[in-house]
């Protein structure tokens, strides 16, 4: 291509119409009305970043870190490609990247070929895995300016594989159903090690109509809810991560998720819960677990911006059968609080300037050990330490 045309072709791109759209890798949308070749053929570019300040109170417990200090929460480019294959037949591609960390990171990538706009949808590549609620739930469209902990540790985020989708409108009703087959390695792995698998499914049913996957209910809608549920299940455990030791390597691993979302006119609600059971090489067992509910309102005033009060309540237990012991200061508890029985209270405020575009939150949480140590002097269980976030969010998608 003549130099020329391919800077005409690049201004497109990266200075595309404001109607310009980048969706989530997860929604069920249309084709991106932006840059286009041909008549059928689309390509969308996006960014967002999410940038704020932690406080961390400091604890007793020996080794905890609890860093204070700016942060980045994500900083993601974004493409969205689509084109007509036939009558009823698109082909789509989806690019996340996330950059927060001084280099490129790969989120999701993958091709889809979809059937009558998300009839069924084949994804190959890698993507999210289809078990938990606040898995799929995009990161650019949270009420708080964090994912609850235990969520994070227990939804298996994303892997390598295919995954199968289909959305289905019956009436007044929607249906969401997703399989998959993935490596299990967890994402960014470049190969399947050990030649076993990670399977999981979801499926969610919403009577009065679909919920969007979205947090907060900016649109004032009328009166929806979605019920839904997930499994996922692997005979050999590969992955590392916050919900993982270097034992539990090889383990057999069973988990399901059970959740609600629901909006009507600016409130919005979600519960959420998952369980694990795991099995050791060595036969021993042990369970993990969390909840998590939060509920946000939007409230009906008339400010040039969206203001939204939120809150959360979330507990964990990542392993049922390890915690504390002893006193915060003894080294045997060297990172154990992190699988100490949790209980978790955040309280927030969000102002949407433009939507999920231009955002503001702030939010406060306390951390309660339900288990464990106590403090060097014995005179009290389980040390407390607050937190507050404020973060703001950018985006042009």
């Amino acid at each position: 291509m003549p130099k020329a045309a391919s800077l005409v072709v690049a201004g497109l791109l990266l200075a595309s119409p404001a109607a310009a759209q980048v969706v989530d890798s997860n929604a069920n949308s249309p084709s991106l009305p932006s840059a286009a070749v041909g008549d059928t053929t689309h390509l969308a570019m996006g960014t967002y970043v999410q940038s704020g300040f932690s406080y961390r109170t400091p604890t007793s417990y020996v080794g905890q870190q609890d860093p204070s200090g700016f942060e980045f929460g994500n900083a993601r480019l974004l493409g969205r490609g689509t084109q007509q294959l036939g009558e009823d037949i698109e082909a789509k591609l989806v690019l996340d990247f996330e950059v927060s960390r001084g280099a490129f990171f790969v989120q999701d990538v993958f091709g889809t070929v979809e059937v009558k706009k998300g009839l069924f949808s084949v994804d190959v590549g890698q993507m999210k895995v289809p078990m938990a609620l606040s898995c799929l739930t995009p990161e650019s469209q949270m009420q708080f300016a964090l994912v609850a902990p235990g969520l994070r540790d227990l939804f298996y985020n994303r892997d390598r594989g295919v995954r199968l989708r289909s959305h289905l409108d019956l009436g007044s009703a929607y249906v969401g159903l997703w399989a998959a087959m993935q490596n299990g390695e967890g994402e960014n792995v470049q190969f399947n090690a050990n030649k076993h698998f990670l399977f999981s499914g979801r499926a969610e049913v919403g009577p009065l109509g679909e919920v969007p996957l979205g947090e907060p209910d900016l649109k004032r809608s009328p009166f929806r809810f979605v019920v839904g549920g997930g499994t996922a299940y692997t005979d050999r455990q590969s992955r590392s991560g916050a919900a993982f030791t270097a034992i539990d390597n090889g383990s057999e691993d069973l988990r399901l998720a059970g959740d609600v979302r629901a909006h009507v006119l600016g409130f919005s609600f979600r519960g959420e819960t998952i369980h694990g059971w795991v099995k050791r090489t060595d036969g021993s067992k042990f369970e993990r677990s969390v909840f998590s509910v939060q509920a946000g309102y939007v409230l009906p005033l008339d400010l040039p911006f969206a203001l939204e009060p939120v809150a959360r309540l979330e507990q964990h237990d990542l392993n049922d059968t390890l915690g504390t012991t002893g006193t915060t200061d003894d080294v045997r508890n060297l990172w154990l609080p992190e699988f100490a029985n949790q209980r978790l209270y955040d309280v927030g405020m969000t102002a949407y300037f433009n939507a999920h575009r231009a955002k503001v939150s702030a939010m406060w949480r306390r951390t309660d050990f339900l288990e464990g140590a106590k403090d060097s002097t014995g005179a009290a269980r389980n040390p407390v330490g607050d937190a507050v976030f404020v973060f703001g969010q950018l985006g042009w998608f």
